[in-house]
C-alpha cells in the first residue's frame, strides 16, 4: 500500500498543510487512456487503502485547524515561540514579527520560526493593511529548512494567503511548492474555508495537488467537508482522484461520523468508482478499521464480489 500520506502526515500536524496522499485528480491529463481497470479483484485493497489513508491525513489536518477561530486569544496569552499547529496561527506569528504602522503595505523578511524537533521556517510576510493583525489580503511565502517533526525533516515551500477573515468565518489559499518529506514531494494548491456557529463547518479542497514518490504519481482534486456540533463531526468526501493514470470519482452515500478527538464511528460509506470502466469499491467504517468491498462493473447489487478488512484508525 502506498504510504505517501503517512509520511507527509507529520507535515499536516506541524503546519496544518491539509495533506492527502493517494488521490489524484480528474481530467485534463495528457497521459494515454488506460485500457484496463485500475480497480480489480486483486488491486481494490490498494486503491481503497490509498484513498482511505489520504482521507485520514486530511482529517488529521482538520483537527489541527479546529482552533482557527480563537487565534486572538492565543496571541494575547503569549503562546510559545515554536511553530503553531495551523497555517493561520503561523501567519499571525509572522505578522507579529513585522513592524506595524508603516505608511504602506510591504513584504518583510521573517525571523526564523523554530520547528518542534529541530530546523526552522523562514520567508517573507506581507501585512496588507499594516495593522499587525490577521486580516484579508495578508500573505506569506515560507521555506522549510530541515523542519523536523517526529524525527522527520521537512523541506520545500509553502504559500499562505488570507482570502477572507472575520469573527465567525474565513478562508485561506495554500500553495505547496515542492514540499518534501522522506522522499515524497507535494506541489499544487488547496483552499480552506470555515464558519463558526451552532454547527462549525470546515472545508478543505485540494486543487491540482500533485504527489510524487518514486514511480508513483498522484493528483488530487477533491474536498473534505467537516461539520461539527456538540461532541461529533459529520465528514463527507467528494471529487476526483488520479492514481498512476487511473481516474476515480469519490462520492459519499453515507457520511462518516467522527467523535471529537476520537476515531470514525461504524456506519459511514465512501464510494470510489473508476470513471472509465465502472468498477467500484465501497469503503465502510467499522469499529476501529475500514472494510473494503469490491464490485465489478456488472455488479449493480448489494453483495460485493470480494471483501476484506482495511486500514485501521
Amino acid at each position: 500500500m502506498n504510504k505517501i500520506s503517512m509520511r507527509l502526515l507529520p507535515v499536516a500536524c506541524a503546519a496544518g498543510l491539509l495533506l492527502s496522499a493517494c488521490g489524484g485528480g480528474g481530467g485534463g491529463s495528457s497521459e494515454p487512456a488506460p485500457t484496463s481497470p485500475g480497480i480489480t479483484a486483486t488491486t481494490y485493497q490498494e486503491v481503497a487503502g490509498s484513498v482511505s489513508d489520504s482521507m485520514l491525513a486530511v482529517l488529521a489536518a482538520a483537527d489541527g485547524l479546529r482552533g482557527i477561530s480563537s487565534l486572538e486569544g492565543i496571541q494575547e496569552a503569549g503562546q510559545a515561540s515554536s511553530i503553531p499547529a495551523d497555517p493561520v496561527g503561523l501567519l499571525q506569528r509572522l505578522l507579529d514579527q513585522g513592524a506595524s504602522g508603516r505608511e504602506q503595505a510591504q513584504a518583510t523578511q521573517t525571523k526564523p520560526v523554530s520547528c518542534p524537533d529541530g530546523g526552522y521556517v523562514d520567508g517573507s510576510v506581507s501585512d496588507a493593511d499594516n495593522n499587525g493583525r490577521l486580516s484579508q489580503g495578508d500573505s506569506a511565502n515560507l521555506q522549510f529548512h530541515g523542519c523536523v517533526v517526529d524525527g522527520m525533516p521537512i523541506n520545500g515551500g509553502l504559500g499562505i494567503s488570507v482570502t477572507g477573515y472575520g469573527a465567525s468565518s474565513g478562508s485561506l489559499s495554500l500553495s505547496f511548492n515542492g514540499l518534501n518529506a522522506d522522499g515524497a514531494t507535494l506541489s499544487g494548491g488547496a483552499a480552506v474555508s470555515f464558519a463558526i456557529g451552532t454547527v462549525n463547518t470546515l472545508s478543505i479542497s485540494l486543487s491540482n495537488a500533485t504527489f510524487n514518490e518514486g514511480s508513483t504519481a498522484v493528483r488530487a482534486d477533491y474536498a473534505v467537508d467537516v461539520a461539527t456540533s456538540a461532541d461529533s463531526s459529520s465528514v463527507a468526501v467528494h471529487g476526483n482522484v488520479r492514481v498512476n493514470g487511473h481516474d476515480y470519482v469519490l462520492t459519499q452515500p453515507t457520511s462518516f461520523t467522527k467523535l471529537v478527538g476520537g476515531s470514525l464511528q461504524p456506519g459511514g460509506v465512501l464510494q470510489i468508482r473508476e470513471a472509465a470502466f465502472g468498477e467500484r469499491v465501497l469503503v465502510k467504517a467499522d469499529t476501529g478499521h475500514f472494510i473494503y468491498q469490491y464490485f465489478s462493473a456488472g455488479n449493480t447489487g448489494g453483495t460485493p464480489d470480494a471483501s476484506t478488512t482495511g486500514l485501521s484508525y
